[in-house]
């Protein structure tokens, strides 16, 4: 999607401007360094909504780490004000996503948030489809199209709640296939996993041209070893490297299926709670 005017490129720019943010309010632990870790988390919430976990996962530690230093050997003024810090990025954030976040709430039947496609999402990526056979771990469609019959009549949140629960239930029914599907899945997403398989199935399904598929993918491995080098000068520079890390972490997250049923069994044990006895 490089070349495209959608959310997955300008996600590229928005998580550049996120490690920016992060490395700056490490250096200068300041309420406006704080600030515009907030805001530049809300803007990249707005265009990729799952770009919202990158903001307790580098705050966090940043927060945590820091002030751990200041106690050992900092001044008490500077250790001071990294509550307020850290309550001002959080405010910030909730600041920049607050309207659209009330836009769809008075729109959608369901509560919606930031998106109405997590559901539908989830639907695609939990199915016979990609649970067996030459496209697991990927996607597909059909998930979808075959199960549109059993969702109730609505706008996106509603078929969503609906795509969503089929997913859950199936996910829950064939447990047994999700440590595969999610390896599959993760290594698809890193290039580890029948990486020429992954690129016919990127020009037939996304309809992306094999050249640059595989230029593409030549270019990433030599990112990854790169980056990897790149990241222990980095710690041996006696700088911190959390704020990567966190990156990558939050994409294995966010593909991976088995959060769908982690998800299912804490709504089944909250049903369970909330029962009288």
């Amino acid at each position: 999607f490089d070349a495209m005017v959608v959310s997955e490129s300008m996600m590229v720019a928005t998580t550049a401007a996120i490690l920016w943010a992060a490395y700056r309010w490490w250096d200068r632990p300041t309420l406006g360094s704080a600030l515009t870790f907030g805001v530049v988390i809300g803007v990249a919430a707005l265009v990729r909504s799952e770009s919202i976990l990158l903001g307790p996962l580098i705050a966090v530690p940043l927060v945590w780490w820091r002030h751990r230093g200041a106690r050992e050997g900092a001044p008490v003024r500077r250790r001071a004000g990294w509550a307020p810090q850290f309550g001002a990025a959080g405010l910030a954030a909730v600041v920049v996503v607050a309207p659209w976040v009330g836009y769809n709430l008075s729109r959608f039947e369901e509560p919606t948030t930031l998106s109405a496609q997590l559901d539908q999402t989830i639907g695609t990526a939990n199915c016979e489809t990609v649970y067996e056979g030459d496209r697991v771990g990927y996607w597909s469609l059909a998930c979808i199209q075959e199960t549109e019959h059993l969702v109730p009549e609505g706008d996106a949140s509603v078929q969503g709640r609906g795509f969503r629960e089929i997913a859950f239930d199936y996910a829950r029914e064939h447990g047994d296939r999700v440590p595969y599907v999610v390896e599959a899945r993760v290594g698809r997403t890193f290039g580890l996993y029948q990486p020429q398989e992954q690129l016919l199935l990127d020009t037939s399904v996304d309809q992306k041209e094999i050249v640059l598929g595989q230029v593409g993918m030549v270019v990433w491995y030599g990112i990854a070893v790169a980056g990897g080098i790149g990241l222990i000068g980095l710690r041996r520079a006696g700088r911190p490297i959390f704020p990567i890390v966190a990156v990558v972490g939050s994409v294995v997250v966010v593909v991976a299926p088995w959060l769908t049923t982690c998800v299912r069994a804490g709504e089944v044990l909250t049903a369970k709670l909330a029962s009288p006895p």
